[in-house]
């Protein structure tokens, strides 16, 4: 989730059923991320503070997506924490209010 409004999502990694309940959400915008980006560069273990995306520097297509719709992106290596198949949102803590 990059807002309530906007999500990124690998269509690839899900079933037909998970597929048919994102894309029927109502006023969401879906971002789709290829499954290269999705496995490959872990472009989905991102963090996001609706304004903000921290995402891997691998994931250029959508890094450029997001920057297209106003966010603010910042790529970061991900070169040791990637060793143990993790991400930014792996080690980020989520606050909710």
């Amino acid at each position: 989730m990059i807002r309530p409004d906007l999500i990124a999502v690998c269509f690839d990694a899900l079933t037909g059923k998970g597929e048919a309940a994102i894309r029927n959400l109502k006023d969401v915008e879906i971002i789709p991320v290829s499954e290269n980006e999705a496995k490959e560069q872990l472009a989905c273990n991102l963090v996001s503070n609706g304004e903000t995306v921290v995402i891997s520097d691998g994931a250029k297509q959508l890094a450029a997506d997001l920057q297209a719709k106003g966010l603010k992106v910042v790529s970061l290596p991900n070169r040791q924490l990637r060793k143990s198949g993790g991400g930014w949102r792996c080690i980020s803590l989520s606050l909710y209010s």
